[in-house]
């Protein structure tokens, strides 16, 4: 694994390493001013110290965006955010009951619901919409909904709740007020508990959309937030606190916030670190001014690792919030290769993500990238190795392995399987348009020294694949050919 200079790069944990000095600054300066009061030492309110819960009830009434107050009462500080939901699920459901989430979705739910209260987590089957190259093609719908509780009540139990990540991991994006709405009243339907993990709540770098929580959509639609409506939050991403776990619930319903109450007494967070927390979050100065840097500083790794990946064959789907970017690998993969396959070259290449069928992807070759897992020197070498991504395309790394990631390797990727000249059958998806297949032809055509023989079209549905029968003189003519079909942003992969 990476050392710091050498080694496999994990980019499959979701950490924040790109403000550590900010952090570290103020919690240095909180913990040698506060002066340490003798009731702290022993023990608390189980649902949290009081002034911690009204600093976090103050903070959170304004990141989700509420008109009302949020009640203190209503909060319970927990060790972490895993912490939380097996607290209030614990209290929600009884073991065995079914919880469905729309895929794909974070992969240890399964384990956070279901080590120690026996929740069962089912993923919905396949996608919303499309075939996850655009946003919408998450947004959860009404039908799609309904068609998976019959679908998981046919196997023996009917869900009980509807869990869903919102701005949405791993994807990115940020669900709009319509979409919670649809999936909020949907489940009201059915008289099922909504949790929504809101846990990059802090953490969007869009400046125009900001994430909506089920707090504001359930006080906009009820007048006030529904019992059978909860949220969980931490500070383990927006504030990069992940090793002092701060996990924080917004419980719906009397009973649910007693029974809350009482299961969290097992995994209550230290008083220092609540008081710490509490002093933090006074200074409203301070959040704001980490807000915007924290943002940007998030907004200028992505852009970066976008840039990175323009002309490797690898798309992705665009984000909002979060600290990672979703992956669209298939143009790289091989043909037939699995996404374990390809995730073991991968790692070979020097990077290590989450695969997405980890996380209920159904189609392989999805992998989601942190690209704020690492310090900067990390960062500045997973650039170079997603630059030579564009090596794993067809032959697979030549020349570079954990090391590499520049350029195209000194025997090109191709090596070893084909031999030049050669004619060969290449095949671009993207978009059903007549725009899309006049403009991809050209630049096909417009390489220097490439003589297309045939092109043909396969219309389905809302995409189509172009073939061109291409004799091809040299590698370098096939890699200018890639690189005329990767500037088109519409391509979805190629073959």
């Amino acid at each position: 694994m990476w050392d710091g200079s050498s080694g496999c790069i994990n980019v499959s944990i979701a950490e924040n390493r790109c403000v550590t000095d900010l952090v570290l600054s103020k919690l240095r300066s909180l913990d040698g001013s506060v002066p340490f009061h003798p009731s702290w030492i022993y023990y608390q309110d189980t649902r949290g110290m009081e002034g911690t819960r009204r600093q976090l009830a103050r903070y959170l009434k304004e990141l989700t965006g509420m008109e009302g107050e949020l009640d203190e009462d209503s909060i319970i500080v927990s060790a972490g955010c895993n912490a939380v939901l097996e607290t209030l699920f614990s209290n929600i459901c009884d073991p065995g009951d079914v919880v469905m989430v729309p895929s794909p979705y974070y992969a240890t739910f399964k384990f956070d619901l279901g080590c120690r209260s026996g929740v069962v987590v089912r993923e919905c089957e396949g996608l919303p919409n499309g075939d996850g190259g655009e946003e919408e093609d998450y947004y959860p719908t009404e039908e799609y909904l309904e068609r998976e509780y019959q679908r998981l009540s046919a196997l023996g139990r009917p869900p009980s709740v509807l869990l869903f990540t919102n701005p949405h991991n791993p994807v990115g994006i940020i669900f709009p007020p319509h979409v919670v709405s649809t999936m909020s009243n949907w489940a009201d339907s059915k008289g099922l508990h909504v949790v929504s993990d809101e846990i990059y709540a802090g953490s969007s770098f869009d400046p125009v959309t900001q994430p909506v929580s089920l707090l504001s959509v359930s006080e906009s639609l009820h007048g006030t937030v529904r019992d059978n409506h909860h949220v969980v939050y931490a500070l383990s991403k927006d504030f990069a606190m992940s090793g002092l776990r701060v996990g924080v619930g917004v419980v719906g319903g009397e009973d649910t916030r007693k029974g809350t109450a009482k299961v969290n007494d097992m995994c209550q967070v230290s008083s220092h670190t609540q008081v710490l927390v509490e002093e933090m979050l006074k200074d409203e100065v301070w959040v704001k001014e980490f807000k915007e840097e924290q943002g940007k500083r998030v907004k200028d790794r992505y852009d970066r690792v976008k840039e990175a990946l323009r002309g490797t064959g690898v798309r992705w789907v665009e984000a909002k919030a979060g600290m990672f970017i979703w992956m669209d690998c298939r143009g790289i993969m091989r043909e037939g290769e699995t996404e374990e396959e390809l995730n073991g070259r991968l790692v070979e290449h020097g990077i290590m993500m989450t695969p997405g069928e980890s996380m209920g992807m159904k189609e392989g070759g999805w992998f989601r990238c942190v690209f704020t897992a690492v310090d900067e020197q990390g960062f500045e070498t997973l650039i170079k190795r997603l630059e030579g991504l564009g090596e794993l395309r067809g032959g697979g790394v030549q020349g570079g392995g954990a090391g590499g990631g520049e350029g195209w390797g000194d025997e090109g990727p191709l090596a070893g399987l084909l031999k030049f000249p050669s004619r060969m059958k290449i095949k671009v998806v993207g978009p059903n348009d007549d725009g899309f297949v006049s403009d991809i032809t050209q630049a096909v055509k417009g390489v220097e020294d490439v003589q297309v023989e045939n092109v043909g079209r396969n219309n389905k549905g809302k995409w189509t694949s172009v073939s061109f029968d291409i004799d091809v003189e040299n590698e370098q003519v096939m890699r200018n050919i890639y690189e005329a079909i990767d500037k088109d942003d519409r391509v979805k992969f190629k073959l």
